[in-house]
């Protein structure tokens, strides 16, 4: 129970099962999507973006690999390590992509100083199985009555993918506030932007 905590996942799986064995991850992983190209793709990309191990591998190389799994839900995924290689199964794109997120997180622990995230060394031989519990996991960000740069948009896209959230409510209009310029209407901002009676509304005529 203890080292299924110490993974720190977020959300936790349903199931984590653990061995006995240890796992090198500190090497090079050599990835192969099979049918999931994009989610090993996204994984590759997310590997260069985390400070590599400090520790001396014992394993040059270690698989990286996805597979089918028509049984499996939608969204669910499967996850085994093992000194043979880390395998990743789903039945939909969906599912790879979480299992995706899931494996990034198990690959990174806190860094040090400029390095936000570090590789992992070394991981516990272990299966993951999942499957969200329920279908609509939202997230709403109001952009009408508080503003954020796009790029903080972006970021927080990101966080949403991290913890599976896969519905994004936006937040663009709000009563008298509408936020959106649509060239072809441009009275929802000339007019739809104020605030009735408690400001001045522009003299559009």
């Amino acid at each position: 129970q203890k080292s299924v905590q110490a993974l720190g996942l977020i959300p936790r799986p349903q199931s984590i099962s653990m061995t006995s064995e240890k796992v090198d991850v500190s090497g090079n992983l050599d990835i192969a999507g099979g049918p999931f190209r994009a989610a090993a793709a996204h994984l590759a990309k997310q590997l260069q973006n985390i400070t590599p191990a400090k520790h001396v591998a014992t394993v040059p190389q270690l698989g990286i690999g996805y597979e089918s799994a028509p049984g499996l839900t939608p969204d669910a995924y499967r996850i085994d390590v093992n000194v043979n290689g880390i395998t990743l199964r789903a039945s939909t794109e969906a599912g790879a992509f979480y299992a995706t997120q899931t494996l990034v997180q198990l690959l990174t622990e806190p860094g040090t100083g400029k390095a936000l995230l570090q590789r992992r060394s070394v991981l516990q031989g272990m299966t993951i199985t999942d499957s969200p519990r329920f279908p609509w996991r939202g997230f709403m960000l109001d952009s009408s009555r508080h503003f954020q740069p796009k790029e903080d948009i972006f970021k927080w896209l990101d966080y949403m993918a991290m913890h599976k959230l896969n519905v994004f409510h936006w937040h663009l209009s709000d009563d008298d506030g509408w936020r959106i310029e649509i060239k072809s209407w441009p009275k929802l901002t000339e007019i739809g932007a104020w605030r009735g009676t408690e400001c001045a509304l522009p003299n559009t005529r």
